[in-house]
């Protein structure tokens, strides 16, 4: 027979300190010193998985409170059966096999009652076996806190009894918290170079899911075939951190990404089309890298400009001249912005639009902004010639290019100089039709193609075949002002 004494924390009631609830003096003094063993863990002393071993208590206990150097009441219990364990019971947590309950059980009063116990079914199955007795009440929210829910203080003896006789207590590894951050640091760092070698954000966070698969799976394989536990703590919120630090980044860059777009867009197009364009970033960046659209390109060019800017440089009127041309070219940018154009360049006193990039309504409907453009473009040229008139400075006068097709769009250019802009047969068509201008007496010229865009909604008028410069007789088309209404 082996007695339980029993430890109590007394620091609640008022005195800190521990205190030892031996077993009565009477069956003391018929058992004796050596037949007692502590009986319980206090729960400070738990462990990270499951609680302590009760050596592990008992071994702490003697080095705190010397006086009370008794030792646990699971190896009493195997002294005195001859059984020695099977594990370091000091180093191990208990190996809980399941909820309260699992062990056989025997009411005291089937054993007391000798008629019933005679003919009792396990009489003969506990023969030779450890026998716990002890109260195992349902102890509400108190007892020994288990993965599988708090445990009455006999089953915990049982649980430490059979760990010990089995030798499949739970030993953690690694046992001390040096090797412990060397384990997380490993797994860490080993992943994040595996990270590192593809710049995509789903390999770096699949490597990071396969590698916090592959940790839980080495603790459940030691859990299971070694009875080892392997803290995982610290490793998987250090690689949850990795996977998190690389989102991160990934958005930042995205949204540096989105920003160095949208600057490169604001510059040639309205900020409705930007927003739209940055809807889908890889589309955005198709843009740039270039690629054939069906476009009507615009030039704008004002008459005699060259002789006016000479004639002005000699009279010392150069600022009044700056300042009247770029009152021009904003009032210029306002129309084709209006109109869904995209400003390309300037060049000196002219204008290049493109209408269908980077995004497009359709041909036809590009065709006819473009016109319709050109003619607000006229009639914007007129109010600004009134104002300059009543401010005693002398007009101007454009000609006005269209020309629609096929052309290459994209970012063009050295590293340190790009710029987004067109280039084709169909420019230098439009930029010759603006050029002819001058010689047909007509202030808005467009192709042949473009004429077939719009003539279903404009007035389109045939001027019939004239030389071009550099490329073969063109049909020439213009619309008639006085019939068109404005936009």
């Amino acid at each position: 027979m082996v007695l339980a004494a029993e430890v109590l924390d007394i620091s609640e009631s008022g005195f800190a300190g521990l205190s030892l609830v031996q077993p009565p003096e009477m069956l003391l003094a018929a058992a004796g010193p050596a037949s007692i063993g502590l009986s319980n863990i206090l729960p400070e002393l738990s462990g990270e998985v499951s609680p302590r071993h009760p050596e592990a208590f008992s071994r702490s206990l003697a080095t705190v409170n010397p006086p009370m150097a008794l030792p646990s009441l699971p190896r009493v219990l195997l002294e005195r059966a001859g059984r020695p364990s099977r594990q370091a019971d000091a180093e191990r947590s208990l190996n809980v096999y399941g909820a309260e309950g699992r062990f056989p059980r025997l009411a005291a009063w089937e054993v007391l009652d000798p008629q019933r116990w005679s003919h009792h079914p396990q009489r003969s199955s506990i023969r030779g076996a450890l026998v716990l007795v002890g109260p195992v009440a349902a102890q509400g929210g108190t007892g020994t806190p288990t993965p599988f829910g708090n445990l009455s203080g006999l089953e915990v003896l049982a649980t430490a009894t059979a760990n010990s006789l089995q030798g499949d207590g739970l030993r953690t590894w690694p046992a001390g918290p040096g090797p412990r951050g060397l384990l997380a640091a490993a797994a860490v760092l080993a992943a994040a170079l595996l990270t590192f070698a593809r710049a995509s954000l789903r390999w770096r966070l699949g490597v990071t899911l396969v590698a916090l698969g592959l940790l839980f799976g080495a603790a459940l394989l030691l859990l299971f075939s070694l009875h080892t536990w392997l803290p995982l703590l610290v490793p998987a919120t250090g690689l949850v951190t990795l996977g998190l630090v690389h989102g991160g980044a990934a958005y930042l860059n995205e949204e540096r990404e989105r920003r160095r777009l949208r600057r490169t867009f604001e510059r040639y197009v309205a900020p409705s089309v930007v927003a739209e364009i940055l809807a889908d970033p890889a589309a955005a960046e198709g843009m740039l890298r270039g690629r054939l659209l069906p476009v009507t390109i615009l030039f704008s060019d004002l008459k005699g400009f060259t002789q006016l800017t000479n004639r002005r440089s000699r009279s010392g009127e150069i600022e009044l001249h700056v300042r009247q041309l770029n009152q021009y070219l904003a009032a210029m940018v306002e129309v084709i912005t209006a109109h869904g154009g995209t400003i390309d360049k300037f060049i000196g006193d002219a204008v290049m639009a493109v209408f269908g990039s980077p995004l497009s309504r359709g041909v036809a409907a590009e065709a006819e902004a473009a016109v319709r453009c050109a003619l607000a473009m006229r009639q914007t040229l007129q109010r600004l010639n009134r104002q300059w008139a009543e401010e005693g400075s002398c007009g101007l006068d454009s000609g006005i290019g269209l020309a629609s097709g096929e052309v290459l769009v994209g970012q063009i250019g050295s590293p340190r100089r790009m710029e987004f802009t067109v280039i084709g047969d169909k420019v230098n068509l439009a930029s010759r039709m603006e050029g002819l201008t001058r010689q047909l007496a007509s202030p808005l010229l467009f192709d042949a193609a473009t004429a077939d865009l719009v003539g279903a909604g404009l007035p389109v008028r045939s001027l019939g075949r004239s030389a071009i410069k550099g490329m073969d007789p063109q049909p020439v088309y213009t619309c008639d002002l006085e019939r068109t209404a404005a936009p």
